[in-house]
């Protein structure tokens, strides 16, 4: 016998849609409170630019000042005018480093495919090696990329170069995010 089941949907939960809204709410203000954090670090290095106080402010604050640079950058890279409030302030982060027209395609491929901010990282490391591509032509192209690979390979640890394989290996010759 031909049977054919029909199964519906299960609905959710009763309060699910109250707590989901919850979290869409926390995560606005968070992502509101980092531009506003990352602002106000781009007006502090605006006005008090010495690399001395930066260091002090980043004792202060407990924070790196790998950090702090680089939330000045996303601030400077992306003023209020040119934020997309569907998407958060990772993801701006994550194209910072590209130049703005491809900064603006990658976000504009976030929001549209619905990219979180790890795969929107991965988006702007494609195309910034698309916009790298050497602009002479070389017969020994290949060579050099194979050579640069191997130059880092030897001066990274050898838990580094573990870590590595492991990377290579899950990313099947793709792009490795790290």
């Amino acid at each position: 016998m031909n049977a054919l089941a029909t199964i519906e949907a299960a609905s959710p939960p009763a309060g699910f849609a109250d707590w989901l809204s919850t979290g869409k709410d926390l995560l606005h203000e968070r992502t509101a409170l980092d531009w506003k954090l990352a602002d106000w670090i781009a007006t502090g290095k605006e006005q008090f630019g010495h690399q001395a106080e930066f260091d002090f402010l980043a004792d202060e604050l407990g924070i790196a000042p790998k950090a702090l640079k680089a939330a000045a950058k996303v601030a400077t890279a992306f003023p209020p005018h040119m934020r997309d409030a569907s998407l958060t302030y990772e993801h701006h982060e994550a194209v910072a480093n590209l130049p703005t027209s491809d900064a603006l395609d990658v976000l504009k491929t976030a929001r549209d495919e619905h990219l979180d901010d790890r795969e929107t990282r991965i988006q702007a490391v494609k195309r910034r090696a698309e916009i790298e591509q050497p602009s002479f032509i070389d017969d020994d192209w290949e060579h050099h990329e194979l050579m640069a690979i191997q130059r880092a390979w030897n001066r990274a640890r050898p838990d580094v170069r573990a870590e590595f394989l492991e990377l290579a290996a899950e990313a099947e010759l793709g792009v490795i995010d790290a």
